[in-house]
């Protein structure tokens, strides 16, 4: 049933969008943690990701980190993460632009260039038990 699932929404996602999808696809049941990373910036003190949902056109989660790196929850629906560096220049905190996980030139998907995002399933339930 899981398998039938996902096809059906690759297909209703294909329809949605044309014939070519330039992204690679994850699909994560909807509370499934994933790490994302980036490359480190020389002089960058902090970085500053969201997770962005173009469907829903909102900032479902955003996080600030030291690290190179952070622990995404995925969501349901589509979910394009971005990051960008940021600096103490002169007592004042300046970051650099977003660059977005769709946007195949700063993007990677084993080691060569490709945008991505991860699509978020809702998972089946738990066990179900009767009350006695």
């Amino acid at each position: 049933m899981k398998n039938t699932l996902i096809a059906l929404l690759a297909f209703a996602f294909t329809i949605a969008i044309g014939d070519h999808v330039p992204w690679e696809t994850y699909w994560y049941a909807s509370g499934t943690q994933f790490p994302f990373a980036w490359d480190s910036i020389d002089g960058a003190t902090k970085y500053k990701w969201e997770n962005y949902s173009p469907v829903k056109k909102v900032v479902m989660a955003r996080g600030e980190t030291q690290q190179n790196q952070a622990i995404v929850t995925v969501l349901t629906g589509h979910n394009v993460l971005s990051v960008c560096a940021c600096a103490d220049i002169e007592g004042e905190e300046q970051c650099s632009e977003l660059s977005f996980s769709t946007d195949e030139t700063v993007a990677t998907v084993d080691t060569q260039a490709k945008g991505w995002w991860v699509f978020g399933v809702i998972g089946a339930p738990g066990p179900i038990e009767p009350n006695t």
